[in-house]
């Protein structure tokens, strides 16, 4: 099965039971507050031993009536649904890829092999101040919230747990107590019985082909020196031989200035989607009485005017259909002569410098 396109789109379906996903303290507060005002939530009061998940709010598409201070106004109906975060989801799709700290704690010379790990080439990265530059690599691969289902039944609740703690004792002179304290103590969480939930995703081929070895608009992967062992790296790493190297520019832009790349084959591109279907396929997140596995990945060719349409040509992924999957990126990029480039690259660099001197310039003044 070949795919001829710009994009793939991804729909995820999961399944749980229990909260996987909880809210952070930050946003907590105001999330209860909504919760207990809007939901008709039961149980969440204001207190911080209060554990809740983390939810998305929809609308109905009804409407209803509320009278307040003499006026009569209305608001849309809403309802709460349980979900698990965007980031949430990223963690366990690339949990057992090269973690991102790696890339900080390596010494410079060790970076284009690691700069060359598919992990870095889908989820993307950022290395602050290398030789006074940033290496950055936007992530080619979007992915929502996972969020419950509009017929999925099930409904969230809260319930009191009870902790152990130490039991500390306070005497006075004689040995005898005087008081007694324990660190036990009751909270309350949220949980949930057996859901269903979806989600989307998306990833740009054509930014994911594409490795950017250029400071000039600051966007950076690989440094244009690194690029013979970014290169060797690919060989050793995946058995890639096949990359080009030149001055590449979005077909549509306006100017000529073109940016030195190493772009990947579409053998190289294929096997990444493949990699990276099989981590969704494989996400498994449990916690203490609760856990979330995907149950079906569907994909299709990103329609231009809607990704994600019904009217796609959706294909449910099982081992067949991934082992026969081909792609072949309808690049954004079109390349540029080198002689071309340069000539367009030296005009930039005369304009760029002769802006900083008038700026400095201004400075004085």
């Amino acid at each position: 099965m070949e795919f001829h396109a710009k994009g793939i789109a991804i729909r995820i379906f999961a399944e749980g039971e229990g909260i996987v996903n909880f809210d952070g303290k930050a946003s907590e507060s105001g999330q209860k507050e909504f919760l207990r005002n809007h939901s008709g939530f039961i149980g969440i009061g204001v207190n911080s031993n209060e554990v809740i998940g983390k939810h998305a709010i929809v609308t109905t598409g009804s409407l209803e009536r509320i009278a307040k201070s003499g006026d009569s106004y209305q608001v849309p109906v809403v309802e709460i649904r349980q979900k698990v975060s965007s980031d949430c989801m990223r963690h366990e799709i690339f949990k057992d890829s090269m973690p991102p700290m790696e890339l900080n704690a390596s010494p410079e010379d060790y970076l284009p092999k690691l700069l060359a790990h598919t992990g870095v080439l889908l989820r993307g990265m950022m290395r602050p101040k290398n030789k006074s530059i940033t290496l950055k690599r936007k992530s080619p691969f979007m992915i929502t919230d996972l969020v419950q289902l509009d017929d999925d039944l099930a409904v969230p609740y809260v319930e009191v747990h009870s902790k152990e703690g130490d039991k500390t004792s306070k005497v006075d002179e004689t040995g005898t107590k005087i008081d007694e304290s324990t660190d036990a103590n009751f909270f309350k969480k949220e949980t949930i019985g057996l859901h269903r939930l979806s989600g989307k995703a998306y990833i740009d081929l054509s930014e994911l082909q594409m490795v950017v070895a250029d400071t000039k608009f600051g966007r950076p992967c690989i440094l244009e020196e690194w690029i013979t062992d970014f290169q060797q790296a690919l060989k050793d790493l995946y058995n890639v031989d096949a990359t080009e190297v030149g001055y590449y520019k979005v077909k549509r832009s306006m100017h000529n200035i073109g940016e030195k790349m190493v772009k990947l084959p579409d053998s190289f591109v294929t096997e990444m989607v493949k990699e990276l279907i099989r981590n969704m396929q494989q996400v498994f997140i449990t916690r203490a009485g609760a856990y979330l596995k995907v149950t079906k990945v569907e994909i299709s060719s990103a329609s231009p005017i809607d990704p994600f349409s019904d009217m796609n040509d959706w294909h449910t992924i099982d081992d067949q259909i991934l082992d026969d999957l081909a792609i072949k990126t309808d690049s954004i990029y079109i390349r540029i002569p080198d002689e071309q480039a340069q000539a367009y690259n030296d005009e930039y660099k005369k304009a760029h410098e002769a802006q900083k001197e008038a700026n400095a310039r201004n400075k004085k003044k």
